[in-house]
C-alpha cells in the first residue's frame, strides 16, 4: 500500500487512473507477486517479487526484457529479494540478509557489491539495512524482535544513517512501535509474540527519487476522523518542512476482527502445542480492535522488517 492515494483523497483530490499495461507472471516472466517497481530511463521498469531472488526488466511497452541476479552468494547474486533503485546510469540493489548492496549497469552487468558494516545499539540491539538514498546513505532500522519488553517498544524504534564509508551518523528519528507486538501468554508459561493486524505505529518512507525520506507520526484515536502528521528529512537527516493531513476512517468490521482470530489461533495451536480454544482465549485478552481503521494501515510485513517503503512523490499539498 501507498501513502499518497489515501492522503490526496483526504484533501478532496480528484485522481484518474488509466492502465498503461499489464503483466504478470509466465513462463518467460517468472513473477509471483509483485513486491517493488522502480522506473528507470526511457521507461524500462525494473521488478521484484515476494520470495523471488531477482531483478526483472520491462521495456517502456511491458515486454518482458530480461532477468538481472539469482539466488546464491556469490558476485551479483542474491538470499533474499533485494531493495533495488535506480541512481543515474546504475541500478542498485540492496540484498539485507547477506548485508551488501551491489550496483548493474542497466543492462545488467555486475559492477560491484560492498558490505554492510553491523551497528549495535548500547542495549546490544541490532540495526538492519532499511533502504538507500540516492548517495549511497543508508537507512539502518533497529531490528525489534519479540525478546522486547514493553519498556522497550515504548522507547521505539531508531533509525540511524550509514554513510557510503561506514560511518555511523547517530540517530535522526525514533519511530513508535509500541503497538508492534501483539503478547499472548499461552499454556506452559509460553509467550508467544506477533503482529498486530492493524497497527497504528508510526511510519517511514523514503522518496522516490533517494533524497531524503518522510516520516508519519500523530494516528489518531479511535474516531472516524483524524489527521497525520507528515515530517521530511533531506539526505543528512534534517527536518526540512512538515504538514497536517485529515483523513477520514474506515470502520473496521466484527467480521475482520473474528477471521483474524481463527486464522491466527489455528495456526498457532500445532507449533505451540496448545487447543485453538486456549489459542484463541488468548489473542482475545490481548487484541486490540479499535473501531475504525487508520487511513494508512500497516499490514505489510514488509514493514515489519525494513520500516521503509518507496512511494510515489508527496505533493507540497
Amino acid at each position: 500500500m501507498c501513502l499518497i492515494p489515501t492522503l490526496a483523497l483526504a484533501q478532496g483530490e480528484a485522481w484518474r487512473l488509466e492502465d498503461e499495461f499489464r503483466f504478470g507472471g509466465s513462463s518467460d516472466l517468472p513473477l509471483g507477486s509483485i513486491d517493488r517497481l522502480v522506473a528507470g530511463p526511457e521507461g524500462s521498469i525494473h521488478v521484484t517479487g515476494r520470495g523471488d531472488v531477482a531483478i526483472h526488466v520491462l521495456g517502456g511497452d511491458g515486454r518482458y526484457v530480461g532477468t538481472i541476479g539469482r539466488g546464491g552468494d556469490g558476485p551479483g547474486e542474491f538470499r533474499v529479494s533485494p531493495e533495488v533503485g535506480v541512481s543515474g546510469d546504475t541500478l542498485w540493489a540492496l540484498d539485507r540478509l547477506l548485508r551488501r548492496v551491489s550496483r548493474f549497469t542497466l543492462s545488467g552487468d555486475f559492477i560491484d557489491s560492498r558490505p554492510i558494516p553491523w551497528i549495535v545499539s548500547h542495549k546490544g540491539n541490532s540495526f538492519q539495512p532499511a533502504s538507500r538514498l540516492a548517495d549511497g546513505t543508508l537507512l539502518m532500522s533497529e531490528v525489534v524482535d519479540s525478546h522486547w519488553t514493553d519498556d522497550d517498544l515504548s522507547e521505539g524504534r531508531k533509525i540511524h544513517l550509514l554513510s557510503t564509508d561506514g560511518r555511523d551518523g547517530g540517530e535522526v528519528v525514533t519511530l513508535d512501535v509500541s503497538t508492534f507486538w501483539l503478547r499472548m501468554a499461552l499454556a506452559g508459561d509460553v509467550m508467544m509474540a506477533t503482529l498486530q493486524p492493524w497497527s497504528t505505529r508510526d511510519l517511514l518512507a523514503t522518496s522516490p527519487w533517494g533524497d531524503g525520506f518522510v516520516v508519519v507520526t500523530g494516528r489518531g484515536a479511535d474516531e472516524p476522523e483524524g489527521s497525520y502528521k507528515l515530517d521530511w528529512f533531506d539526505i543528512e537527516g534534517r527536518l526540512t518542512r512538515s504538514a497536517s493531513i485529515p483523513f477520514r476512517a474506515a470502520r473496521l468490521t466484527r467480521a475482520a476482527i473474528g477471521s483474524f482470530s481463527d486464522r491466527l489461533a489455528g495456526g498457532l495451536a500445532p507449533r505451540m502445542a496448545v487447543s485453538v480454544r486456549d489459542a484463541r482465549r488468548a489473542l482475545s485478552e490481548v487484541l486490540y480492535t479499535p473501531d475504525y481503521l487508520p487511513a494508512v494501515e500497516s499490514m505489510n510485513r514488509s514493514l515489519s522488517m525494513g520500516a521503509v517503503w518507496s512511494c510515489p512523490a508527496f505533493t507540497d499539498g
